[in-house]
């Protein structure tokens, strides 16, 4: 049935445990189909320290028949690319490198468009970042809850 064929298409992806206040880092490498339809992606910045530059990267997949051109918003908020105009032949990948240098503490959402120049398509991904904010790693406060 369409339902059940839906369903395996979009199973989610296994989900990453985060366990409270350690420091390993997140997922460095994500991927994105720059075409319509599909699941947004996130690529998240975890626990990133003040200054500190951290690098993601994610692949981004020309699924179809045709080549595209694709440009990405100029820096800001201490997020950088290793390109902001590319063109992807068809059934083709590349990566992209993502920079990001937290200048100030806490928490970072930004909302990225892929615009594809020759088609007036617009593709989306979702950064997500966190800058700790003790320079110094805190100790395991263990914190009792009274249901």
């Amino acid at each position: 049935s369409a339902m059940a064929k839906f369903v395996v298409e979009f199973s989610p992806p296994e989900k990453i445990k985060f366990e409270p206040d350690c420091v390993t880092d997140s997922v460095i490498n994500y991927c994105m189909v720059l075409a319509p339809f599909q699941k947004h992606t996130q690529v998240e910045f975890n626990n990133i320290k003040l200054k500190e530059t951290a690098v993601r990267f994610l692949t981004l997949i020309n699924p179809l028949d045709k080549p595209g051109q694709f440009v990405l918003p100029s820096p800001s908020d201490g997020v950088y690319f290793n390109v902001y105009e590319f063109t992807l032949e068809p059934k083709s990948q590349c990566e992209l490198s993502i920079t990001w240098q937290p200048s100030k503490y806490g928490n970072m959402r930004k909302l990225i468009k892929i615009e594809q120049v020759d088609s007036n398509k617009k593709y989306d991904f979702v950064i997500l970042g966190n800058c700790n904010g003790s320079p110094f790693k805190k100790s395991k406060v263990v914190k009792f809850n009274f249901i």
